[in-house]
């Protein structure tokens, strides 16, 4: 690279002068602005690095309570009815186990109220005088109470799985 400057001897006769020129190696020249765009190059691999792993860390920090979540609704339908679910966070993953384990709750208390209404209509029908049977969309006798054993006269072993023609008598079976 050559910088050329011009010197004026006489500052009234301007047809005087002197240039000076300074010639500088092009490597030389250069050298500052290649430093400069090296040290910027390695700043941006550096950040673009940093940001990644930033990236997966903090990925990380929101897919770990989401697997945990998975594994504990794995875990409850595979029997387990302990939930360890992150309730504390206060964050959405909070938010979702909360929800998640106020539904189960939910669900749990209407399982056991469905279990007592069941086990109190089958205690009515084996105790009530009147006869109760049950059967399936086919015809097969499902249910047999005791008054329906002495009133037919078969006993519920004898009558579980036979169709209900079993109890009709011959001219209404049709």
């Amino acid at each position: 690279a050559v910088h050329i400057s011009r010197l004026n001897l006489d500052s009234e006769n301007t047809s005087r002068f002197l240039k000076i020129a300074l010639a500088v190696p092009e490597d030389d020249f250069l050298a500052e602005a290649l430093a400069t765009r090296r040290a910027t190059l390695w700043s941006a691999a550096f950040l673009v690095l940093f940001a990644s792993l930033a990236a997966l860390a903090a990925a990380h920090m929101v897919t770990q309570p989401l697997h945990r979540i998975a594994e504990e609704t794995r875990a409850y339908a595979g029997g387990n009815r302990r939930l360890n679910l992150p309730t504390e966070r206060q964050d959405e993953i909070g938010s979702l186990s909360r929800a998640f384990v106020d539904l189960l709750e939910r669900l749990e208390a209407a399982r056991h109220a469905e279990s007592e209404a069941l086990s109190r209509m089958k205690t009515m029908r084996e105790k009530s005088v009147d006869a109760f049977i049950t059967t399936d969309e086919h015809g097969f006798i499902l249910e047999f109470n005791r008054s329906a054993e002495t009133l037919f006269g078969y006993r519920a072993a004898e009558a579980i799985g036979k169709n209900v023609s079993l109890i009709v008598p011959t001219p209404h079976k049709r």
